[in-house]
């Protein structure tokens, strides 16, 4: 056997250092030189190796395989990299001194990087590794071997992306957290710089290994009420097993998968042996279990007497995929959005979008004095209280036309939640999350999203929802969504089970409901610390992880939110102030996502899409203006809009007043309302002018790249003087007429109107809103609401004229509202009290788009504020159509409109067909009975 020496001679321009070792003869071993207390050792410039074999003869070889340099690391960077150093060949690998990153410069093709890894600092399960760099050479792949402790090698190879940012390297390890080695080989050219930022092990879900069979399809069908399982059985699992069986099986989100075939249970349909399958399974009305459970295929074999069926698993689990039609906007449209209590304001300023929180806890009343709900054989008792301010804010902005999504949370101060939403045991002090824990959870979130999904379908109820939120930047589950200590591929199982019950029993009746998850605006860390594997995960490993989940489950289409609760990056300190200043810090922009590097998050969109089939590819973007940014609210919303506009995959930018205002604070939306109103209209930039001398620019596209002023949306807005009316008019078309009403026909009670009936005798009989200021802020109107089925027309038009009088005392701003789709216009006067007076409204803004909603909208400007609002009637009136000739034309236009919606709704009927037909068959003397019977 025997040793050899090895003498290695460094020289340097002013020394050279000679240093030897041992080494046994017919052993690959590694030779260690320490130079780390050398000071010279950066100027080497010539090496000679020496080898020295006293005993062993002449002709024996030497296989050398070349030098590499150890490169060590601190306590942090060990962390980081999960090694105590790494040796290189081909190239040069140098630390940083801000220990943040490493560089690997390539000198030879092919450049190695290998470590002995560390042993893990924490239990956290993990399945991954996880690597972030940089590629800024000509490398196109990156190989992984890799070396359990007790295993030979093993390696995989992912693509690698040449001159782009950073890039997130996932290699699927079951047992990541057991890796003892592993070398990462770059193919590539020998140029250019690679930027290594951190290697993990980490925790995604893992799709698990290849089964003998597979689902295919795992559908519900709306008509018929069923669910479809469909799929295939191996060749050799058919050829070998042709006497057994298949069996459908269904496990529960809250249930061990184990346990399906060890507890005894019997499945749920049995087929007889074939290469492919279909079962078909019938669900009963309130049948929550049967939607949100996963299905699975199995093998079943009997003994010879039929009895003792044992099974085995052919397929892995499948979700129920539920019928989604996309609605909406579409990408880059990036719509006006609001949260806020100042419905009026919000209104006023034309948002096209609402988000209203919804918390369970609170709609939930344990005592039988709530609301009582039926389902199945169960009762279901929601406060109210909560419910009926629920009702009116959804019905108000549905009546406007605005899409209004709702978003389930839990209260952050809660101590108990009702029906087991959340785990028990969580501190006190912890937001808590929805988890599907068991039956009594899983029915409570079914039975909860069906009775508000039942209850906000139409507009002429109580409103309509589009969508459902489900939670609150989830991915930080420790500040927003904890339910406790959990590895992140076992938290996103809980969080896929609870979107795949939402979506499902909220898309039974309507398919084109949309589910959002919503995530934070923390950029996704380069190094994982524990916390980011427990509780307070990477956003971009909670996306992977999540989609990856959808994806083997088949599960539901889903949308995507972006929370964001910072400033602009161009916003220093001294400019949130009302100064000028600017900052931009590389350290804060890589910190989170915001709207000025949104082209980042779009780009980790469309690596992710590519990757995983439920990945969306648009996302909502909701602002929640922190606290000092102060007087230049308007400069950032204005920024931020027109980023957002301007961005290819933001669909929807909202703008959330609700913290501040849940802590009093109103000013938001008040300070807001302006530029709001006139962003989307053709004065867009005069408005938003202002705001670039806090950005120190003259125009907007020196701070946004694409801006382009001709692509900016134009809806019309217009404004307007409200006149007394004048008998000029040759022919009336009655809409309303209350003196012989007793019903308010479709009218009601709007935001601060405390009721609304028809009250009165003769012609002073009218409806009548009684308002209530107690709440409302100086600069919200209180409002009577009505909201057309289809688009109503004005161009035979000349005026509306509408009949009212105010009784209370002082003086008072009177306000009509009319909304279509893309145009408003509102009208305004001031009146005094107690004064009937008809007043004249100019529609001709509206001709070619028409009326979808009016509103009467009343605030006082002095006296007490306490008052009634009475609207004896609405009339039509041209001046130059007779009443028949007016009428006849109003439904021949209706007619027109009624058949473009039908040809675009695919035939739909709807119930302006009825009225129109009879006002074609009608005679003059009936004009104005068919003017008030077509609102009905």
């Amino acid at each position: 056997m025997g040793y050899a020496y090895l003498r290695l001679r460094m020289y340097t321009g002013e020394s050279v250092m000679v240093t030897q070792a041992a080494v046994l003869v017919n052993t690959w071993c590694a030779v260690y030189f320490d130079i780390g207390a050398w000071s010279e050792r950066d100027g080497v410039y010539h090496i000679e190796m020496e080898f020295d074999a006293p005993g062993i003869g002449d002709g024996t070889e030497l296989l050398f395989s070349g030098i590499w340099l150890d490169a060590p690391m601190n306590a942090e960077l060990r962390e980081r990299f999960m090694a105590d150093a790494f040796h290189v060949r081909g190239g040069s690998f140098y630390l940083s001194a801000g220990v943040s990153y490493a560089y690997l410069i390539p000198t030879e093709s092919s450049p190695i990087l290998e470590a002995q890894v560390l042993p893990p600092k924490t239990e956290t399960e993990t399945n991954a590794l996880r690597i972030v760099l940089d590629n800024e050479s000509a490398c196109t792949a990156l190989t992984l071997h890799y070396a359990y402790s007790a295993d030979g090698a093993n390696s995989s190879s992912l693509t690698l992306d040449m001159g782009t940012g950073r890039q997130t390297l996932l290699f699927p390890l079951e047992r990541a957290g057991e890796l003892r080695y592993i070398r990462l080989v770059f193919t590539g050219a020998a140029k250019g710089l690679i930027t290594v930022h951190s290697i993990n092990a980490v925790s995604v879900y893992d799709s698990g290994s290849r089964m003998w069979g597979e689902i295919n399809t795992c559908c519900y069908d709306r008509e018929s009420g069923k669910i479809t399982v469909q799929g295939t059985v191996a060749h050799d699992i058919m050829t070998t097993n042709r006497q057994s069986k298949l069996a459908l099986f269904a496990i529960s989100p809250w249930e061990d998968l184990n346990t399906v075939l060890t507890e005894g249970r019997a499945p749920l349909a049995v087929a007889d042996m074939s290469i492919r399958y279909s079962f078909t399974l019938p669900v009963k009305e309130g049948d929550y279990t049967a939607l949100g459970a996963r299905y699975m295929v199995a093998l079943q074999i009997t003994d010879e007497n039929g009895g003792n069926a044992r099974y085995g698993l052919l397929t892995g689990p499948k979700s129920v995929s539920m019928p989604y039609t996309a609605s909406g906007a579409s990408s880059g449209e990036a719509v006006k959005g609001v949260q806020t209590s100042l419905v009026s304001s919000a209104s006023q300023a034309g948002a096209a979008l609402y988000l209203v929180d919804v918390y369970l806890d609170r709609l939930c009343d344990g005592s039988t004095m709530g609301y009582r709900y039926l389902r199945g054989e169960k009762n279901y008792y929601f406060n109210r209280e909560v419910l009926s301010s629920l009702d009116r804010e959804i019905l108000l902005r549905s009546a406007a036309g605005e899409t209004v999504y709702l978003r389930f949370l839990l209260s952050a101060d809660t101590r108990e939640v009702p029906y087991a939403l959340s785990p028990e045991g969580l501190p006190l002090e912890t937001v808590r999350g929805m988890i599907l824990s068991g039956t009594e959870a899983g029915d409570t979130v079914a039975a909860i999203t069906e009775f508000l999904c039942e209850r906000y379908a139409e507009i002429t109820d109580y409103g309509t929802i589009s969508g459902i939120v489900v939670g609150e930047q989830v991915d930080d589950a420790a500040v927003h969504n904890y339910i406790g200590v959990y590895a992140l591929s076992d938290y996103v199982d809980h969080y896929a089970d609870l979107l795949t019950l939402i979506a499902n029993v909220g898309r039974m009746k309507n398919p084109g409901r949309k589910v959002i998850v919503p995530i934070s605006d923390r950029r996704s860390a380069v190094c994982i610390t524990p916390e980011l594997l427990e509780d307070s995960y990477d956003s971009e490993l909670f996306l992977r992880s999540l989609f990856m989940r959808l994806d083997a489950l088949g599960g539901p289409d889903v949308s995507l939110m972006l929370e964001s609760e910072h400033n602009p990056f161009s916003l220093s300190g001294d400019a949130m102030e009302g100064g000028n200043k600017l900052t931009g810090s590389d350290a804060e922009r890589s910190g989170y996502y915001n709207a000025d590097n949104l082209g980042d998050f779009s780009d980790l969109l469309d690596n992710l899409t590519a990757l995983y089939r439920s990945m969306p590819d648009t996302f909502l973007y909701l602002w929640s203006p922190p606290e000092e940014t102060g007087d230049a609210l308007t400069a950032a919303y204005a920024y931020l809009y027109y980023r957002l506009r301007f961005s290819t995959h933001a669909e929807a930018f909202i703008i959330s007043f609700a913290d501040a205002e849940a802590m009093g604070d109103m000013r938001g939306m008040r300070g807001l309302r302006h530029l709001m109103k006139y962003i989307d209209t053709d004065r867009s930039l005069s408005v938003s002018e202002p705001a670039l001398t806090v950005f120190g620019v003259s125009r907007w596209s020196d701070l946004i790249t694409g801006f382009s002023a001709g692509q900016l949306p134009l809806n019309r807005y217009t404004e307007g003087e409200l006149i007394p009316a004048v008998e000029v008019g040759t022919g009336k078309y009655i809409y309303w007429d209350f003196s012989a009403s007793h019903g308010t026909r479709g009218w009601y009670a709007g935001t601060h109107m405390a009721s609304v009936s028809v009250k009165g005798g003769g012609n002073s009989r009218a409806m009548m809103g009684i308002l209530d200021r107690s709440s409302a802020e100086t600069e919200e109107y209180c409002e009577l609401v009505y909201r057309f089925a289809e688009s109503e027309p004005t161009e035979p038009l000349d005026r509306m004229i509408f009949d009212l009088m105010l009784e209370g005392d002082g003086v008072w701003e009177v306000c009509v509202f009319l909304g279509g789709e893309g145009a408003r216009m509102e009208q305004k006067c001031v009146l005094e009290a107690n004064r009937r007076i008809a007043l004249s409204f100019d529609p001709a803004p509206m001709d070619g788009v028409g009326i979808q909603y009016i509103k009467l909208c009343i605030k006082p400007v002095s006296g007490s504020g306490e008052g009634t609002v009475c609207l004896y009637g609405v009339r039509g009136e041209s001046d130059t159509l007779e009443d028949e000739a007016l009428a006849h034309t109003l439904a021949e236009l209706r007619s027109a409109g009624s058949a473009g919606n039908a040809e675009n709704d695919g035939g739909m009927s709807t119930p302006w067909i009825f009225a129109i037909a009879a006002v074609l068959i009608a005679s003059a003397a009936f004009a104005i009975f068919l003017g008030r019977k077509q609102e009905d």
